[in-house]
């Protein structure tokens, strides 16, 4: 029995999703000539659109007691070469007891392909070492 289930993300998640998401990453961002804020807001913009894309979802990783106890998520897709992660977060409390491997392996299921990611951190390089970094697969599709 693991320590934690996963299940698939409801709107009440959306909030801690984007706050955690926009947080993290713009502490990992080298501002240079921005102000922190200004990095802040353009994530949060960019993964507000991204959430609200067709095909991207959110799996919750939750104490298997209580599954409003959010532990960790993953934002991904399943793309047509292979799948897509957008997004892994594990609560630092709770880093070290493989839910970031297990939310990769839940994301990638069993697409074959290789694995790509739209967001790179150093945490990410750890994580999933062979992943294909991809940033523009994050970006607003456009139809032609």
């Amino acid at each position: 029995m693991s320590d934690f289930a996963i299940r698939p993300a409801t709107l009440k998640d959306r909030p801690f999703v984007l706050q955690s998401w926009t947080r993290s990453y713009a502490r990992e961002v080298e501002p240079g000539p921005l102000y922190p804020r200004a990095i802040a807001d353009a994530v949060h913009a960019s993964v507000t659109c991204l959430l609200a894309r067709p095909g991207v979802e959110l799996a919750i990783a939750t104490n298997p007691d209580n599954h409003w106890f959010i532990m960790g998520y993953v934002a991904y897709e399943r793309g047509p070469d292979g799948p897509i992660l957008h997004w892994v977060y594990v609560k630092d409390l709770f880093r070290g007891m493989r839910i970031g491997s297990d939310l990769v392996a839940y994301a990638r299921g069993n697409q074959p392909g290789p694995l790509y990611i739209t967001y790179r951190t150093k945490a990410a390089a750890r994580l999933v070492p062979e992943a294909k970094y991809v940033p523009k697969l994050a970006r607003p599709r456009t139809t032609a």
